[in-house]
């Protein structure tokens, strides 16, 4: 890039990160002399509409939103037919890298910094905006211990009936990851679909895996819909029952089965506070219910000491998960019955096959008539 301030207000310094649309640099707001991030649109995207139209969406919905948990949106615009984003400079690095340098996080930080997103997420959520993109790419780790959440770019409007539907296709592997069924199927999605998101970068905190994993991003798309995950205690044994609890009601295939937005779930992980997790007392939509009191799953461990999960359920078997039970079981049981319909009648082709039935029947009727 040729130009150095954008909009006679806004100085590109260094880049420091860089992403599948823009790049960001380092900046300075020379009328309100402070230091700011600035994401630019790359070139190539920015004479295509649709890039255009997302990136602005991003600016607009992150611009809307004021917590200490969101990155704060100063400005955004277009000078010379580079379109840009000035954000506030988080000094520090994403999740992303701040887990490949720690590892397995302890699990009081893994629930502040879950918490702290959480927050982020209820204050979009009451403004009926759906992230969307939730993963640790997306959150930034500062040095003060600050967390935030960054990236509105496929954000959408909670029950906008012309909201862009998201598929795997043109998808990276890392993101599908991170879907939640209903997403991973082109829905539109509720704020549940972040929660979902979230359980799974909570899951990843903890385990230093994601629960569903594949060669390609359709495979990983499908165990989101079919595949119940491991219970992440199995992987590492010193997660609290309440904090398992919490994290696999946001797996829930079922949306409805899981915290309904952001702040529900910043909620149950506040009542886990400093108290021994073991000792929490989680609360459901339908009142208070305490941690899974079935039998521990078993755990195998082979000479490389890896974790080994012992349960093998799918919805395509009607046996529920053997840590379920309760409620959780019969939904399971009752997603594993219509699953297969469900996915049946969402094929075009079926379609096709019903409307074509229901066609022939009264005509061969009228011609034998």
């Amino acid at each position: 890039m040729q130009i150095e301030v954008l909009g006679e207000r806004y100085q590109l310094q260094d880049p420091i990160g860089r992403g599948g649309m823009a790049t960001i640099y380092r900046g300075r707001d020379l009328r309100m002399d402070r230091v700011v991030a600035i994401k630019v649109l790359r070139e190539v995207y920015s004479t295509d509409p649709k890039f255009v139209t997302r990136f602005q969406r991003e600016a607009r919905a992150a611009s809307s939103l004021q917590h200490p948990n969101i990155v704060q949106v100063y400005d955004y615009g277009q000078s010379d037919g580079n379109y840009f984003i000035v954000m506030e400079m988080v000094e520090g690095t994403d999740l992303r890298r701040y887990l490949r340098s720690r590892g397995m996080l302890a699990i009081d930080r893994a629930i502040i910094i879950a918490h702290d997103v959480a927050l982020g997420l209820g204050a979009a959520h009451r403004r009926s905006i759906v992230h969307r993109d939730v993963k640790p790419q997306n959150i930034l780790v500062g040095r003060d211990g600050s967390i935030k959440l960054t990236d509105f770019g496929i954000a959408s409007v909670y029950k906008d009936i012309n909201a862009e539907r998201l598929t795997t296709t043109g998808m990276t592997l890392g993101t599908v990851q991170y879907y939640a069924p209903e997403q991973a199927q082109g829905e539109i999605v509720s704020p549940a679909a972040d929660v979902y998101a979230l359980g799974i970068v909570m899951y990843e905190m903890l385990t230093q895996r994601t629960p569903f994993d594949g060669d390609t991003p359709v495979a990983v798309a499908m165990q989101h819909i079919q595949e119940p995950p491991v219970p992440p205690s199995q992987l590492n044994p010193n997660i609290p029952p309440a904090l398992e609890e919490i994290i696999l009601r946001c797996l829930e295939k079922v949306p409805g089965m899981r915290f309904p937005d952001g702040s529900a779930l910043a909620r149950a992980l506040e009542m886990l506070g400093d108290e021994e997790a073991n000792n929490a007392t989680m609360i459901s939509s339908t009142g208070a219910f305490a941690p899974n009191s079935g039998p521990t799953p078993q755990v195998s461990s082979p000479n490389n000491g890896a974790y080994v999960a012992q349960s093998n359920s799918s919805p395509n078997n009607m046996m529920a998960p053997e840590y379920m039970n309760g409620g959780r079981k019969m939904a399971w049981q009752l997603y594993a019955m219509i699953n297969p319909i469900l996915t049946l009648l969402s094929k075009p082709r079926f379609l096709v096959l019903i409307i074509t039935s229901f066609l022939t029947v009264p005509l061969t009727w009228a011609l034998l008539g």
